[in-house]
């Protein structure tokens, strides 16, 4: 009887195996492997700065940002497109741009202090960025300035709370930037970005961390 029922087990097992369709595939499928991270995790109370190198244009960032649910602040009047974003759309949004570095990062922690990020010449793009408590709960405080010659040409302050992060690139002439738009109007924010290289700092993410968060 045992004999029998395993001869029938046996049956239905080779009977539902040749009823799953058989996937195709490629050389490259067989080689694929899943992604790694686009982006570097530092666990501590601070800020990481993940600055992204690439060959993508001004139209492929704007779009990138727009896709991610991107939330743009201010109307890029001093050069910079200020745009905040959820904590989880940073990787898909720098693995949409194609970095041709190694994903870096950088640490903003305590104490607080001018960092400067980005720099042609004697034009400078420097941030500060520490966490704070306030009546609302926890916040990240972010300044930044544009200098040429010591002297700040753009400023700007900002509150993100936790879960959010502040995506930081060029602006164009409109928001989005058009799609065949290669770089931004001249200016010194081009300049410190470095957009007439090769691999300009097309877009810089600042992503607070909070401790226990």
């Amino acid at each position: 009887m045992l004999t029998r029922l395993a001869g029938l087990a046996a049956m239905c097992l080779i009977g539902c195996a040749s009823e799953q369709p058989v996937a195709s595939s490629s050389v490259g499928e067989l080689g694929a492997r899943p992604a790694g991270p686009a982006t570097l995790r530092i666990h501590g109370e601070g800020t990481e700065l993940h600055p992204v190198r690439c060959g993508a244009t001004l139209g492929d960032v704007h779009d990138a940002l727009v896709r991610g649910g991107g939330r743009r602040l201010g109307e890029g009047e001093t050069g910079l497109e200020l745009i905040v974003v959820r904590n989880t759309s940073v990787d898909p949004i720098i693995r949409a741009l194609q970095q041709t570095t190694t994903p870096a990062v950088e640490w903003f922690g305590l104490p607080v202090r001018w960092n400067e990020v980005a720099r042609d010449g004697d034009t400078t793009y420097d941030v500060r960025s520490w966490p704070v408590i306030t009546e609302l709960g926890p916040r990240s405080i972010v300044e930044m300035a544009v200098r040429e010659n010591g002297r700040a040409v753009a400023r700007h302050e900002l509150l993100l709370v936790p879960g959010e992060a502040l995506a930081v690139t060029a602006a164009s002439t409109r928001w989005p930037a058009a799609v065949d738009t290669l770089q931004p109007p001249d200016g010194p924010v081009r300049r410190a970005f470095g957009w007439s290289t090769d691999e300009p700092l097309a877009l810089l993410v600042l992503v607070p961390r909070f401790e226990g968060r």
